[in-house]
């Protein structure tokens, strides 16, 4: 099934990733107010295209997962795992990292509790990076 107008308008989305954090301050450098960067159009676009884009370097579907970075992260790799499946008819495992403790802006965006990493599925013998 392709990806709708309304799942992506402001990306508001029932996941299976719940968002691990709750809303933190604005950092004083952002402006509180919420900008429009790609319209929800523009959004499904965009996406269609990155998971076709997948699809052509990916080689074996099989073998792919997508795991996305909490949070938004997380939607995005959610997102490219439906429209593979709408275009390949192959589901594509999804999960969910976690990485607060690696982040170098803590002092920017605060202390936060780290969410639990989400990866239903097994890794082990996987050696390919990001990109193949």
């Amino acid at each position: 099934m392709p990806i709708t107008h309304h799942q992506t308008h402001n990306l508001k989305l029932k996941t299976l990733f719940p968002t691990p954090h709750p809303p933190h301050p604005t950092p004083r450098f952002m402006s509180p107010e919420i900008v429009e960067i790609l319209s929800p159009e523009e959004l499904r676009r965009t996406v269609n295209r990155l998971a076709s884009q997948i699809v052509e370097r990916a080689g074996d579907l099989s073998e792919l997962v997508l795991l996305g970075i909490y949070t938004r992260g997380a939607h995005l790799a959610l997102l490219l795992g439906r429209q593979i499946e709408a275009l390949e008819q192959i589901s594509v495992p999804v999960g969910a990292i976690d990485i607060t403790f690696y982040r170098d802006d803590l002092d920017t965006i605060g202390l936060r509790t780290p969410a639990k990493t989400e990866i239903p599925f097994d890794l082990s013998g996987q050696n390919r990076g990001a990109g193949g």
